[in-house]
């Protein structure tokens, strides 16, 4: 039960590192076009 456990938290952060990347991106795409839409 514990390395079950253990294995559902080592899988949970692999996952939230392999889509920090695209998320970051995206972020970074959507926070350029509210810039440009207040024309700053």
């Amino acid at each position: 039960m514990i390395m079950l456990t253990f294995f559902m938290v080592v899988a949970g952060i692999g996952a939230v590192l392999g889509l920090a990347e695209p998320i970051g991106l995206v972020v970074r795409e959507i926070l350029e076009h509210l810039r440009i839409g207040k024309g700053d």
